[in-house]
């Protein structure tokens, strides 16, 4: 894997963690955890031959990735009944969706 273009930047990671009130435990505090960064991939073939090799390089395409981590800070003395549970991962699983289709927002 090649990272960006010679003489510009290589390697781009962000990471921030933006709070957010629960909606559906007013006294709970969600971490919303992102990683993002940026990749380029190239396809290719090595060229072989006695003594020397060589790459020739035939496309090259960029992507980014997130990597998220949800979840309520460790902060939270209250207890976490079974019956809220699953609407607590809906919330966790609706933070992921924005997060993914709006980015680094408050």
């Amino acid at each position: 894997m090649h990272y960006a273009r010679s003489g510009g930047g290589q390697n781009f990671f962000y990471q921030i963690n933006r709070r957010r009130r629960s909606a559906v435990l007013k006294d709970l505090t969600i971490n919303r955890l992102a990683n993002w960064s940026v990749a380029a991939f190239t396809n290719g073939q090595l060229l072989l031959s006695p003594g020397s090799a060589s790459m020739v390089t035939e496309a090259k395409e960029f992507g980014c990735v997130v990597q998220l981590d949800i979840n309520s800070v460790p902060e939270y003395t209250g207890s976490l009944k079974t019956d809220v549970l699953p609407r607590l991962f809906q919330e966790f699983v609706k933070l992921a969706h924005e997060i993914i289709a709006e980015g680094d927002i408050p």
